[in-house]
C-alpha cells in the first residue's frame, strides 16, 4: 500500500485520543450500509476507554483507515 500523506478529520481525533491515552476495544466493528443510488458503503465503528469513560466514533471506509486498522493489526467484526 501506498503512504498516506493526509488523514481523514476523524481518523486524525481518533489518533489524537489515543496519544492521550484512550485505548481502543476490540473488535472494531465493520458495517455495511446502503446509501441510495451509489450502493453500499463501508464505516468502521471504533470504541475508544480510558478510565470509565468510552467514546465511539465512526471512519467511513477509505485508503487510510484501512492502512491504520492493517498497521495496527486490529480485530475487525464484519456485521
Amino acid at each position: 500500500m501506498e503512504p498516506v500523506n493526509e488523514l481523514p478529520d476523524r481518523l486524525s481525533q481518533l489518533m489524537t485520543w489515543i496519544t492521550d491515552g484512550w485505548r481502543v476495544e476490540e473488535p472494531i466493528l465493520q458495517r455495511s450500509m446502503l446509501h441510495c443510488r451509489t450502493g453500499s458503503i463501508c464505516a468502521f465503528e471504533v470504541v475508544v476507554r480510558r478510565d470509565d469513560e468510552r467514546r465511539v466514533i465512526a471512519l467511513m471506509d477509505d485508503h487510510a483507515v484501512q492502512l491504520w486498522l492493517e498497521q495496527a493489526n486490529f480485530h475487525v467484526l464484519h456485521i
